[in-house]
C-alpha cells in the first residue's frame, strides 16, 4: 500500500485529496468506517498537544462540548465517515471516496471556520511549553 496527498485551500475551504494504491481494499463494515479501508485526515488549529486525547473517554462530555482545536475526520472507502473525538465536534465538511484501478481516492472538503486557531482549552496551561516527543535514536552517536 502506498498514498499520495494534496492539498490546497482558498479563502472558505481547506480541501485535502488522499490517492490510495491498495491491491486488498477492505469495505464490508458500513456502520464504522475504521473498519474499513480509511483515510483519517487530523486537524490540530492550535498547534497544541493533546487535544483529542485530553477528551477521549469523558462520559457524555459532562455537558460541556468539545471544541475544535484539534479533530480528526474519517471517510472509508465505502463512504462511511466520523469526526472525533465526537460528532458532537461541530466541523463543516464534507468527503467522498471512489474506488480507482489498484486503489481508491478520497476527496474533503473543509471549512476553515471549523478550524479553531486560537488556544483555549480548559486542560492548557498557558505557563508551560509545548511538549516535545522525545526521540531515541537507533544510533547513539547520533543528536536526537
Amino acid at each position: 500500500m502506498s498514498y499520495k496527498v494534496y492539498a490546497m485551500y482558498n479563502d472558505d475551504y481547506l480541501y485535502i485529496a488522499v490517492d490510495v494504491a491498495d491491491d486488498n481494499i477492505i469495505s464490508d463494515n458500513p456502520e464504522v468506517p475504521w473498519a474499513d479501508d480509511v483515510v483519517e485526515i487530523f486537524i490540530n488549529g492550535d498547534k497544541q498537544p493533546f487535544d483529542l486525547d485530553a477528551v477521549r473517554g469523558v462520559p457524555d462530555w459532562f455537558g460541556v462540548l468539545p471544541n475544535n482545536e484539534g479533530f480528526q475526520l474519517d471517510t472509508s472507502v465505502g463512504n462511511s465517515r466520523a469526526v472525533f473525538p465526537s460528532d458532537l465536534v461541530q466541523v463543516n465538511w464534507d468527503s467522498h471516496a471512489a474506488l480507482r484501478p489498484r486503489g481508491y481516492l478520497v476527496e474533503a472538503r473543509i471549512s476553515l471556520d471549523s478550524i479553531n486557531t486560537i488556544d483555549n482549552s480548559w486542560f492548557t496551561n498557558p505557563n508551560l511549553p509545548p511538549r516535545t516527543k522525545m526521540v531515541t535514536p537507533l544510533n547513539p552517536s547520533l543528536p536526537a
